[in-house]
């Protein structure tokens, strides 16, 4: 193998080390504009499917809301990974996200066909499926009906 090679699989490495790292910690969460397989499982090597399985993608995805409504519904909350870019958490049961996000995290059901509509009113750079958030940075019941009441 040649040295360029070698290189450029050193290279290829420690920008997937990279982005599993970023989605391992997450910055608070920002607002979004638009509403319409397991939680304990880590993202594979830069967040795609490892060789040979597809991830099953249900018709309807749980996604979380900031629980303040606007013009189209409910916000989504999109979260900011450590390096910048914008993530989508999705969940494909509500009993994950609630696993993943805490009992008290606001939610609204979205069609998994329509997250390109979403897309073009918010912007996100990647989606995540079922991926916990640290529980310091759950929703409790009082930051919940704060938000609501807005």
């Amino acid at each position: 193998m040649s040295a360029t090679a070698v290189l450029a699989q050193r290279k290829q490495r420690q920008r997937e080390a990279a982005a599993v790292t970023a989605t391992e910690q997450y910055l608070p969460p920002s607002r979004g504009r638009h509403a319409a397989d397991r939680p304990d499982r880590r993202p594979s090597r830069g967040g795609r499917a490892p060789r040979g399985k597809k991830p099953v993608i249900p018709p309807v995805l749980y996604l979380p809301s900031t629980g303040a409504p606007n013009t189209y519904g409910a916000e989504i909350e999109l979260r900011k990974t450590n390096d910048g870019r914008m993530a989508l958490l999705a969940y494909t049961a509500l009993d994950r996200l609630a696993d993943c996000m805490g009992p008290h995290q606001p939610w609204v059901l979205y069609p998994t066909e329509r997250l390109g509509d979403l897309e073009v009113v918010e912007h996100y750079d990647v989606i995540y499926l079922d991926l916990p958030v640290p529980k310091e940075l759950w929703r409790t019941a009082v930051n919940t009906d704060r938000r609501s009441a807005r």
